[in-house]
């Protein structure tokens, strides 16, 4: 899914990145983004912003029509 994801935190797993590495790159793209560049969601006109939520039972699933 490299087309709609801005960060893989997961490479600190797959390829053994460290959580600063990973960090920085977070930082980095909010700072491009801060100065105008624009987001994957934004290049694919993406209208849903999901995001999950975790609870003391369960992990829930939010979406939002923007």
């Amino acid at each position: 899914m490299p087309s709609n994801t801005e960060v893989n935190a997961g490479t600190v797993i797959d390829e053994g990145k460290t959580i600063d590495e990973v960090g920085q790159e977070i930082l980095d793209l909010s700072l491009e983004v801060a100065n105008g560049k624009k987001t994957c969601a934004e290049i694919n006109r993406s209208v849903v912003f999901n995001y999950l939520e975790q609870g003391p039972t369960s992990w829930r699933r939010h979406y939002i029509r923007l």
